[in-house]
């Protein structure tokens, strides 16, 4: 590690919130039985040799594992070199723009939907008169912030007041709501239950470094766990769910806490129909290589939500196969291109 990289770690570290780095050694503690003092100085450690955050720390479950496999987990400085590498960042406005990145993959999807700027009365009261369910979203958002639902039908006779509130609320476009298939419906019904392929590019082809579905919950109309949310990971030969749900406090779910609907063993429609769609839109906007798209399973068959151009690199060990992460797999697909990315120990 050079020196500069060096002390931005340390920087980094320090500049921690302090607050919240103990709170997440008191909730390790107290899911590993070890006093939390020894698990504050274990998140300082494996911040300065693995480059993890405390939010990692917790997630990826460090506290019960050992250095062996601690190393295969990418951090967030560790990800960042890969989006650094493989995506080039003139290209990433087609993602980080809801309205452009709608606009470039029309031919996925396959829903709905009017920019807020420009949209009058009349162009909303027929938006709507086709929608009974709206979703207004902020043009710019992260983790599902800036997302709302509104049901036309309680606005009956005050649809200018929901026009004005469209509006005035910062949101930039409207969507149809989308209908999920039932299977995925019987799981979360409340929110689009998005299924997740983080993949990678390499000389042409397309590989899928894991597959989750996000559920919603506690009644939210987003999949995040901000709001309680859990996902699962899905066997991508077989479209089945192969694991129990995990939230952001680490709690393993066998049944879904809001519908008691079992997790583990669901076969999600479409699966394949999905993966073929995310490979394809590959070709769309070829300069990003590293991506998570993100998918909805209708009755009619999959469509694309968005592409993230910097995926999440929050999987938990419950996934993974002996709780190994998934680093080596990012290895073996990049091949010769390996070192240039610049990650150590692996």
């Amino acid at each position: 590690m050079g020196k500069m990289a060096g002390y931005s770690l340390v920087k980094n570290i320090v500049n921690m919130d302090k607050k919240e780095m103990i709170r997440y050694a008191k909730k390790a503690g107290k899911l590993s039985r070890k006093p939390w003092p020894f698990i504050l100085a274990d998140i300082i450690w494996c911040g300065l040799k693995y480059q993890t955050g405390y939010i990692e720390y917790f997630v990826f479950k460090f506290y019960e594992l050992p250095r062996r496999l601690r190393k295969t987990y990418y951090s967030r400085g560790n990800n960042n070199k890969l989006v650094r590498y493989l995506n080039d960042p003139a290209y990433n406005k087609y993602f980080d723009s809801k309205i452009q990145f709608n606009r470039t993959f029309a031919e996925y999807v396959d829903r709905d939907w009017m920019p807020a700027d420009g949209m009058t009365f009349e162009s909303f009261e027929a938006f709507c008169a086709k929608n009974p369910v709206i979703i207004a979203k902020v043009d710019r958002d992260s983790c599902g912030a800036g997302v709302s639902k509104f049901r036309v039908k309680e606005y009956e006779g005050r649809m200018k007041e929901l026009y004005e509130t469209i509006k005035n609320g910062d949101y930039q476009l409207i969507e149809q709501n989308i209908e999920q298939h039932p299977v995925i419906s019987a799981l979360y019904p409340e929110a689009v239950n998005t299924i997740r392929f983080c993949m990678i590019e390499k000389d042409g082809v397309k590989h899928i470094l894991y597959s989750v579905i996000r559920m919603g919950n506690r009644g939210a109309c987003i999949d995040n766990f901000d709001t309680g949310g859990m996902s699962a990971q899905i066997d991508i030969d077989t479209g089945v769910i192969c694991t129990d749900a995990v939230d952001g406090d680490n709690i393993i779910h066998e049944l879904h806490p809001y519908t008691g609907t079992k997790i583990k063993g669901t076969k999600i429609p479409f699966f394949n129909e999905a993966k073929e769609m995310a490979v394809r839109a590959y070709g769309v906007v070829p300069q990003i290589r590293y991506i998570g798209w993100d998918v909805a399973i209708t009755e009619k068959g999959p469509q694309l939500i968005e592409g993230n151009r910097y995926p999440g690199n929050l999987i938990y060990p419950d996934f993974t196969e002996h709780k190994r992460g998934f680093l080596p797999d990012v290895k073996a697909v990049l091949g010769d291109e390996w070192e240039k990315v610049g990650i150590k120990g692996i």
